[in-house]
């Protein structure tokens, strides 16, 4: 049961994880969010003129939530086996991705939703 649990788990995840990383970089690429078929009438009582920003939050949101499931996998590997080196350069690789996602989201609010140049 608990092996069948984390493969349906697992398989939720890319599942979830293929298709925000899909729709958010449609909605970076396209942000008329035409090319989704979703009406820009749908942000009307939001603070967003395009869906540029909901698909840069939501590719973003998809990596943090990889993020979190990897480190939740690592906990459990490392009380199932003991802490292994490959653990170690793993969570620090994720922390660093972390951060390094992070920057880009301030540094594209910064600039009032747009990609640098």
């Amino acid at each position: 049961m608990r092996k069948s649990l984390f493969h349906g788990l697992g398989v939720l995840q890319l599942f979830i994880g293929v298709g925000a990383v899909a729709g958010g970089l449609a909605l970076v690429l396209d942000p008329s969010g035409e090319s989704l078929g979703t009406p820009i009438e749908l942000l009307e009582k939001t603070p967003f003129a395009t869906f540029l920003v909901p698909g840069i939050v939501l590719f973003i949101v998809n990596g943090s939530g990889s993020l979190a499931g990897a480190v939740a996998w690592i906990a459990v590997q490392v009380y199932w086996m003991g802490l292994h080196w490959l653990h170690a350069l793993y969570f620090g690789l994720g922390i660093l991705e972390a951060a390094l996602g992070w920057s880009v989201r301030k540094s594209i609010l910064r600039r009032g939703g747009r990609l640098p140049n």
